[in-house]
């Protein structure tokens, strides 16, 4: 028997397990303190600005190695065209299994989630 999507959604929420490089990522790409001007960037670094040098930034202690100092969304992103079908048009990321679009035939997504996030902001 083929299960349909809306008999799927039905049975409830079912728990999506994230592979070690899922966690690896979330782990690395995290601002442990923000700063408290620039909500995107950690709070062991300074932005300065000196007229004929303009914007730059300092570090405001010892930062040990590894340590994220930046992290945020872009506002705006494409995917190459030869990646359609091989990265999701959400994420970016590889696709191991397509998940479809469900309005277009030219669009394919990793998992449901990055398609439910797609198809609710575009």
């Amino acid at each position: 028997k083929i299960t349909s999507e809306e008999d799927i959604s039905s049975e409830g929420p079912k728990e999506v397990t994230k592979s070690t490089t899922e966690k690896q990522k979330e782990l690395i790409l995290n601002v442990e303190s923000p700063n408290a001007k620039f909500e995107a960037a950690s709070s062991v670094i300074n932005v300065k600005y000196q007229k004929g040098r303009g914007r730059f930034v300092v570090a405001a202690e010892d930062i040990p190695v590894g340590t994220t100092l930046v992290m945020e969304k872009p506002i705006a992103w494409a995917l190459h065209p030869e990646r359609y079908g091989t990265h999701c048009q959400e994420c970016l990321g590889r696709i191991k299994a397509v998940i479809p679009c469900k309005t277009c035939c030219g669009v394919s997504f990793c998992s449901i989630n990055c398609r439910d996030i797609a198809l609710s902001s575009y």
